[in-house]
């Protein structure tokens, strides 16, 4: 036997001396030592079985329990994500549908069949996406959006129509629908990464929704797909100043006027979304503060791109008000590293419209004319330009 000195109580009291069997002490050993690797291996299952859980609650917040399909608030997520990647990146596509007639089938077959029905759809949708990066999400309802890719808008209307051909490949009855069959209407836009008006995520939307409105207006069981500057400016930009030449008084000459803020893309890049937004509002106010009668309107048509239409006896009148107005956002002193100047500044484009009346057509065919004509490259300047 060997004298062995131990420490008891973990060191709390004296030492003392006994005679210990070598091997006892091993053996006991040994067992504290199993008995710490069963405390792993525990530790390590339960941490196994809380990452699970974690996984599976993740997938409760973004998907949607009944279709499989992503959630609408996943969907807001993936959105902005998709629009912060496309600026930089590849041309992107919006496309929201939804099945016709629908709550006429849910009262006809019941609502449990009405369920089977959004399952097959959304797997038969989900199975003809392309791209990782491609998602379906149900939004609510019936209704559906599919984000994807596409490097053209042909190939875009191209894409959705396979979308609809195979809701219609299901053949699913509906004695409430006229085809006899579970349909859809479609409604998208397409836009590329190099537009210049820079719409945001609800205005995109919106105009989407617009579209899928047109489709189903039409006779449903049909896709309607559009160029996303040019489906703005159609959904939006002309029906608002068409009413704004409404509650104008026909002797009136009126002006047009597209308002940009400089090297904005630098600005986006320097500042965070509250920054920018603030810097938005704060122009957005010095400009409709200047504007004198309740006829004048000013819209939003692009992140950075804003129009008037106004009240002008000239083309000069119409010149020396804008002046003001650029004067104006300079003077707010909102800082710009990314500007020659060192301040936020815009420039504003002008067309003089007279007393002629106008339809909406022609309005339409002016905003669009002077929203895409390609800008100037000199900063924080008024020109008066010509149709």
């Amino acid at each position: 036997m060997k004298v062995t000195k131990v420490m008891e109580n973990n060191g709390s009291k004296p030492p003392s001396y006994y005679y210990a069997n070598p091997n006892l002490v091993i053996q006991k050993l040994r067992a504290r030592c199993q008995a710490l690797n069963d405390e792993q291996e525990q530790l390590l299952e339960r941490i196994d079985l809380l990452e699970l859980t974690n996984r599976r609650l993740k997938q409760l917040v973004a998907i949607d329990e009944l279709t499989g399909a992503f959630n609408r608030r996943h969907f807001n997520k993936l959105f902005e994500t998709s629009l912060s990647l496309h600026r930089r990146d590849a041309p992107l596509a919006l496309c929201l549908f939804d099945l016709d007639n629908f709550k006429a089938y849910n009262d006809f077959y019941g609502h449990p069949a009405g369920d089977t029905v959004l399952r097959e759809v959304a797997t038969a949708i989900r199975g003809k996406l392309r791209r990782t990066s491609d998602s379906l999400s149900r939004l609510g309802g019936e209704e559906f959006g599919v984000l994807f890719s596409a490097e053209s808008a042909d190939k875009a209307c191209a894409f959705v129509a396979q979308l609809q051909q195979v809701v219609t490949d299901l053949a699913i009855p509906h004695a409430c629908n006229p085809p006899g069959i579970v349909t859809a209407s479609f409604g998208t836009v397409w836009w590329n990464a190099h537009d210049e008006q820079r719409l945001g995520a609800d205005q995109i939307y919106a105009t989407v929704d617009t579209l899928l409105y047109d489709a189903k207006a039409a006779g449903r069981n049909r896709s309607v797909i559009d160029e996303l500057g040019h489906a703005f400016n159609r959904c939006h930009v002309g029906p608002a100043f068409d009413a704004a030449l409404a509650r104008h008084h026909r002797a009136d000459p009126l002006a047009f006027c597209v308002v940009e803020i400089d090297n904005f893309k630098a600005f986006s890049h320097l500042n965070g979304p509250e920054t920018i937004d603030k810097a938005l509002r704060a122009i957005t106010h010095v400009v409709q503060v200047r504007l004198r009668r309740a006829s004048d309107t000013m819209l939003q048509t692009g992140s950075e791109q804003f129009s008037m239409l106004f009240s002008a006896s000239s083309p000069a009148m119409a010149e020396q008000f804008v002046e003001h107005m650029r004067a104006a956002v300079s003077a707010l002193g909102i800082p710009h590293p990314g500007h020659p100047l060192g301040v936020v500044t815009a420039s504003f484009r002008i067309v003089w419209l007279g007393a002629e009346e106008m339809t909406a057509d022609q309005m339409t065919q002016t905003v669009n004319s002077l929203l895409h004509r390609p800008r100037k490259s000199v900063l924080n300047q008024v020109s008066l330009e010509m149709l």
